[in-house]
């Protein structure tokens, strides 16, 4: 297949582009810089110039190509790109007639799932994401299929493990939210780009969850503590959580999904777990 893969030189997006290439798919890599576009050639895939708020361009590609998978995370466009989200999408699902196309938005859009393991029938929070989820997986003549990854780690990335880091460092001491018994469903980069691939070589719609394990924000504290130097840890309130970083709210809920359509595919995730990664030391130079 000939893939187009929008964010192809971000974290979650140069992996799957990594992953593609080697089971023989060309890649056709959107890039927004230069230096994007040299990474890209570097890794083999040809690139081109552009991202999701270039629909005209976006939908011209989509055309020439097999497949389209967007690792771009449309929650980075943040409320003020909701519209050049919508118009890239409309693009692409009428470009895409025929075709697979594959959205990534992530497992928070469920919200805190309490006591629960959320499956892939449970409904997202309202909003323009779940309403955008909605359209690509019922779009009629597209093989529409949503990826929602928990929290997304390895090869020194990571948004939140870098914020827990940041902070700790601040703080000399791994740290959690209140008592830190809570969990979030986790997953390391490389399998997360197994699954993309598998997803795309099945012709699978609808929605899977990219989802390892648990992880526990307790040991992930007392990891980063053993792992990083600052031999101790800190209980924060929510509070004052909220004051070190915009994630401080969302780290005292579980955020716990199962990933049971992905393993119905042959999806076998096979990471180092996050608090191994983190005790070794994994992060010291990202």
């Amino acid at each position: 297949m000939r893939v187009l893969v929008i964010g192809a030189t971000g974290y979650i997006g140069r992996v799957v582009a990594e992953r593609l290439l080697a089971a023989g798919h060309a890649v056709l890599g959107m890039a927004r810089s230069d230096a994007a576009v040299a990474a890209l050639q570097a890794q083999g895939a040809e690139p081109l110039r552009g991202d999701l708020t270039s629909p005209g361009p976006l939908a011209k590609a989509a055309a020439a190509c097999d497949a389209v998978v967007d690792a771009s995370h449309v929650r980075e466009l943040g409320a003020a790109g909701q519209a050049a989200a919508e118009a890239a999408y409309e693009s692409l699902l009428t470009a895409c007639r025929g075709k697979a196309l594959v959205m990534t938005t992530g497992a928070g859009l469920l919200g805190d799932t309490g006591d629960r393991v959320a499956d892939e029938a449970t409904p997202p929070q309202p909003g323009w994401r779940a309403a955008l989820e909605a359209r690509v997986t019922g779009a009629p003549d597209v093989r529409g299929a949503v990826v929602r990854p928990g929290l997304v780690y390895g090869r020194g990335g990571s948004v939140v493990v870098s914020e827990l880091l940041r902070v700790a460092a601040k703080l000399q001491a791994g740290w959690c939210v209140g008592s830190g018994e809570n969990r979030w469903s986790a997953v390391a980069v490389d399998d997360l780009a197994d699954l993309y691939l598998r997803v795309l070589e099945a012709g699978a719609g609808g929605i899977f969850h990219g989802a390892a394990g648990d992880v526990v924000m307790r040991e992930l504290a007392q990891a980063i503590a053993e792992g990083y130097g600052h031999g101790r840890t800190r209980q924060l309130s929510v509070a004052e959580a909220v004051a070190e970083t915009s994630y401080g709210p969302m780290l005292a809920t579980n955020i716990r999904v199962s990933a049971a359509r992905a393993r119905a595919l042959g999806w076998r995730p096979a990471g180092k777990p996050l608090a191994d990664a983190l005790r070794a030391g994994d992060y010291l130079t990202a």
